[in-house]
């Protein structure tokens, strides 16, 4: 069986509960509201395998306010923010305080007086050796080099930064026919881009139809290093849900 639900008022889901697996109803990409109206606007809950509307002002104290549900609740799921749970977040409390007494400690040892100077605009050499060092573990034979990596306050400022640097201004942003609403609201403040929506199935995109749309749309830019750029998440898609095939 399958129950329908309204997500948000702009775009329209159908769930199938057996299969657990997300279709989009309603042919929808652009014209979707700021991400706090998105998300905070008609919270969804599946109890026990069956879909319901919970009914929260609209004034909600909080952005992530869970109120009375846990994301992680046995019985509920909150099917709302895409955000960890109370009985995460109380855990970082102890870890924060911890990282935190550690950290002053060695500032006043060493005497380096790091902490709360300016660093490094691609962020901390520290952060990326230990990134780049946990990748060469993974990527043996194509090793990465720290210097290579640029640490991001989150994933929407490296979407900006992949749009203002790499992509042609008069270029085309592929992306699933529903997809992550704040990364539409990332690429819409890049007004001379194309943004074009691709059928999403239960298995990805159609792999022969997006090579003829790329067909269509390409230019060679004079610019740029690309001319155009998909957007998507393949692997526990957002917000359907479903793994693309190989």
């Amino acid at each position: 069986m399958s129950s329908r639900f309204l997500c948000t008022p702009q775009l329209r889901l159908r769930l199938n509960v057996k299969s657990r697996i997300i279709k989009s109803e309603k042919y929808f990409v652009t014209g979707l509201g700021k991400h706090s109206y998105h998300q905070a606007t008609n919270p969804l809950c599946a109890i026990k395998g069956e879909m319901a509307l919970v009914n929260v002002d609209r004034k909600l104290k909080h952005l992530f306010d869970g109120s009375d549900w846990n994301v992680y609740d046995d019985n509920v799921l909150n099917l709302g923010v895409g955000a960890p749970g109370p009985d995460l977040l109380q855990n970082c409390c102890d870890i924060f305080e911890a990282a935190t007494k550690h950290r002053l400690k060695y500032e006043k040892q060493s005497n380096l007086s790091y902490l709360f100077q300016y660093g490094p605009t691609s962020g901390s050499v520290e952060i990326r050796n230990a990134i780049a060092e946990y990748f060469s573990s993974l990527y043996v034979d194509d090793p990465v080099k720290s210097e290579d990596l640029i640490i991001t306050t989150g994933a929407s400022q490296g979407l900006h930064f992949v749009l203002s640097t790499l992509l042609d201004l008069n270029g085309v942003i592929f992306v699933d026919e529903v997809t992550y609403m704040i990364a539409l609201d990332t690429m819409k403040h890049f007004t001379t881009l194309t943004i074009v929506p691709l059928k999403l199935n239960d298995d990805g995109v159609d792999v022969k139809e997006l090579e003829k749309i790329v067909r269509e749309k390409r230019f060679q830019s004079k610019s740029k290093t690309f001319w155009a750029m998909y957007y998507t998440i393949p692997t526990y898609h957002n917000p359907t849900g479903i793994l693309f095939s190989e």
